[in-house]
């Protein structure tokens, strides 16, 4: 009968140390990368409905930041009609401090709003950041362009 031998174990099991102490942190990088671009998508994805609902319903529509709450909502012609949430009825807001996207850091942000052609009638940019890594999602004065 063939068996493995005490040394063989010990080399196999200290390889498998090695690569779990290699391998994991570059997981842990992953999922830090992934977070930041699935906030940084989701906050442009907003600010993009929010500008097409302007022009559907022929009203201006905004999104105000709160820097202090980490977190936005999209209303309708003045800050205080806040818009529902077409998938959930609720008020269309996002917070940072909770949820999937706890820990993402709203570090500065203009009020986004848009006429009803859906230019806007204040552009600039909103900045999130998450361990060390930034993005900026910016309106484009003239045209509107959200990237």
């Amino acid at each position: 009968m063939k068996a493995y031998t005490l040394t063989e174990l010990v080399i196999v099991v200290v390889i498998a140390g090695i690569l779990a102490a290699v391998v994991i942190p570059m997981f842990n990088s992953a999922h830090d990368r992934i977070k930041i671009e699935a906030a940084y998508r989701q906050l442009m994805q907003d600010i993009r409905y929010v500008q097409q609902v302007a022009v559907a319903r022929q009203v201006s529509h905004g999104i105000s930041f709160d820097t202090v709450r980490e977190s936005y909502f999209a209303y309708r012609q003045d800050i205080s009609n806040i818009i529902k949430d077409p998938a959930t009825y609720k008020p269309y807001t996002v917070t940072y401090a909770s949820g999937k996207f706890s820990g993402i850091d709203l570090v500065s942000a203009v009020v986004v709003e848009f006429n009803s052609i859906g230019a806007p009638l204040s552009a600039g940019s909103v900045t999130i950041s998450y361990k060390g890594v930034t993005k900026t999602v910016s309106v484009e004065e003239n045209t509107g362009r959200v990237y």
